[in-house]
């Protein structure tokens, strides 16, 4: 018995190393049926061919092969597939396996490849070692070390990184993932990066994006030119334009912020509207909404309410209502309370200790109330 595989094997090495030797196989099947043993082009059976693959046509059952593939660019693998070097094929469905890569214009099923997996199109479940890489996956995608793809629906996981053109579901990375446009839920140890993200993201030290709408949360910060939702980041939030909740350890900053903002330390913008509260203080040049420092509010043009715990500045003009131990306002539309409240111009009531209006003629400085009305 021995005997008579070693024979067969040995037919079959020479056939395939003949000059010009194509498609050689020792075939023990009928119409393509049953069992053949070499580079046989059709098979529906098992199909084992210890040496290259080339011109393959079809094979539908269990199909083994030992040796680097020439390239089959018109085949069809349908069944079970297992490859020492790995295979090369048109369209390969099924069971894939090989120990050091795979090569397929089309994969559908479970394919899986120690060293990397390649192809234009993978459907179902895709693993690989150290890499791999399609222009389009549907389904679920694993890379020891990297995985990359254009268009990736379904669960995309990098064990060092991943990156994509278009994510839509969930993707996970080691170290860092990154992409132009993320849809869904997106997580890495390290940061996230994108064009464009539309969904959660979740990142060790830090996520940035152009454009972000959804959950942004950095173990340092979170960063974009534009953010709508909320963003958390333990160090601090930064963007061009926020619409949302921003939460940072120290602090959030951007030129325009509408929303919420709670800093550690203080918010600041160039146009700040909504509850904002500083652990130090809430600063801008225009600001409105309600305005909590610890220290202090300030800002060119404040309007609403402002309570600072040491001063309240205006620079130009506030509309509302203001507390501070020292509160200094240029032109003051409204009621601030005090220890010592100074108005160059004031329309209004100014309530403390002392009490300054410039524009209140003889009694410009009043003890606990000083009252000027048009």
């Amino acid at each position: 018995m021995r005997t008579g595989i070693l024979l067969i094997l040995s037919l079959v090495f020479v056939a395939g190393t003949a000059p010009g030797a194509g498609a050689q196989s020792v075939d023990l099947t009928v119409k393509d049926y049953g069992v053949a043993i070499g580079n046989a082009p059709r098979v529906n059976g098992i199909r084992i061919n210890p040496l290259a693959d080339r011109s393959v046509q079809r094979v539908n059952g269990i199909n083994v092969t030992l040796w680097k593939p020439d390239g089959s660019p018109d085949g069809v693998v349908n069944g079970v597939s297992v490859g020492l070097v790995g295979f090369d094929a048109r369209r390969m469905a099924g069971i894939q396996a090989a120990v050091v890569g795979m090569n397929a214009a089309e994969l559908w099923g479970l394919s899986i490849a120690g060293v990397g997996l390649e192809g234009r199109s993978m459907t179902g479940i895709m693993v690989a070692g150290i890499g791999a890489g399609t222009e389009r996956v549907t389904g679920i995608s694993v890379a020891g070390i990297g995985l990359g793809g254009n268009a990736v629906r379904g669960l995309f996981v990098g064990g060092i990184g991943a990156g994509t053109d278009d994510l839509a579901g969930v993707s996970v990375a080691g170290i860092g993932f990154g992409a132009n446009r993320v849809r869904g839920l997106c997580a890495s140890l390290v940061g996230v990066g994108a064009d464009e993200i539309d969904g959660v993201v979740l990142a060790g030290l830090g996520a940035a994006a152009d454009r972000a709408r959804g959950i942004l949360i950095g173990g340092l910060g979170a960063a974009g030119e534009s953010i709508t939702g909320a963003a958390i980041g333990a160090v601090g939030i930064g963007a061009e334009q926020f619409r949302g909740l921003a939460i940072g350890g120290i602090g959030a900053g951007a030129e325009s912020i509408v929303g919420v903002g709670i800093g550690g330390v203080g918010i600041g913008g160039e146009e700040v509207r909504g509850l904002m509260i500083g652990g130090v203080g809430v600063g801008g040049q225009h600001l409105s909404g309600a305005l909590i420092g610890g220290l202090g509010v300030g800002g060119e043009n404040v309007r609403g309410a402002a309570i600072a715990g040491l001063y309240l500045r205006a620079e130009e003009t506030f509309r509302g209502f203001g507390t501070g131990a020292l509160t200094r306002i240029e032109a003051q539309h409204g009621v601030t309370i005090g220890v010592l409240n100074i108005a160059n111009e004031l329309h209004g009531a100014q309530i403390g200790l002392l009490n300054w209006a410039g524009n209140n003629g003889t009694f410009k400085l009043l003890p606990v109330l000083n009252l000027h009305r048009d």
